[in-house]
């Protein structure tokens, strides 16, 4: 599909970080959800970006933000209302 070596080895780096960043969500999530109502809303975008950076990134890119949130509801973590403007964990 991808004849260009450089853009499959980026293809293949972002598909490998993907589940990592869903993991670290979740993570994230639990550690800053409110215990009533298993909810955080981000004070921003770019913290939530900046809280699934990894390596040297200084903030996760939208586009994998969004993958996260999507792995997370498709795994029955986050309710299918979650967004980036507030993450809800399923009971």
């Amino acid at each position: 599909m991808h004849d260009n070596p450089a853009l499959r080895g980026h293809l293949q780096a972002v598909k490998a970080d993907r589940p990592y960043k869903a993991a670290l969500l979740w993570a994230t999530v639990l550690i800053h959800c409110d215990t009533e109502t298993l909810a955080w809303c981000p004070p921003s975008c770019v913290e939530l970006r900046r809280a699934l950076a990894t390596g040297e990134e200084e903030k996760a890119k939208n586009v994998d933000v969004e993958a996260a949130i999507r792995q997370c509801i498709s795994m029955g973590i986050l309710t299918r209302d979650s967004s980036q403007e507030r993450l809800e964990l399923s009971r």
